[in-house]
């Protein structure tokens, strides 16, 4: 039920069909009446949401035209992966080095990591994490050029840190610290 409520939060105002739903949920399993078993669950999401006392009596979760949708005029959604998105994609196409720069710093400070973890072995939250991953990764590589441009080590630190934090196993952090130490000493 935990997963067919974040699939329909992440498909958002475009919804998406019961095919793609049922996909998602039972694509790996043999169920007799896969159908079925998503009405069952979808009843039961529909039951659970309208106990908790903040949705109150409104139906949150809408099937028309075929796609099953969240219910945005019942209850307003405001999803971290839109707000990132834009962010990093207005950044990404500022000429504006000053607004770049800041913009740049503001999408790498709201990203937090892989996308839906705990669902991280389906193939849709996968190739999701991939893209929110590409994005961070122009992000954090064009925040690096310029901050050092800047010579604004402190911001470059603070933002290595965080992507080290993240990506532990990688190797395209922006900066290191014998880059850094190299700069103290030229500046001492």
């Amino acid at each position: 039920m935990m997963q067919l409520f974040q699939i329909l939060l992440y498909a958002g105002r475009e919804g998406i069909s019961r095919g793609e739903l049922i996909d998602r949920l039972y694509g790996r399993e043999d169920l007799e009446d896969a159908g079925a078993t998503l009405r069952v669950n979808i009843y039961r999401l529909r039951k659970y949401i309208q106990k908790l006392k903040c949705f109150e009596n409104d139906d949150c979760i809408w099937f028309q035209e075929g796609l099953y949708r969240w219910n945005y005029c019942a209850v307003p959604l405001e999803r971290d992966t839109d707000r990132f998105r834009l962010t990093a994609e207005e950044a990404l196409q500022e000429t504006d080095p000053d607004k770049k720069t800041e913009l740049l710093k503001e999408a790498c400070r709201m990203y937090r990591g892989e996308f839906l973890p705990e669902l991280a072995g389906e193939e849709w939250v996968a190739i999701e994490s991939c893209k929110y991953q590409k994005l961070y990764v122009d992000c954090i590589n064009e925040a690096s050029a310029l901050l050092r441009e800047r010579q604004e080590y402190e911001e470059l630190l603070e933002l290595s840190a965080q992507a080290c934090g993240i990506y532990f196993f990688e190797e395209y952090y922006p900066v290191s610290y014998t880059h850094l130490r190299a700069h103290e000493t030229c500046a001492d």
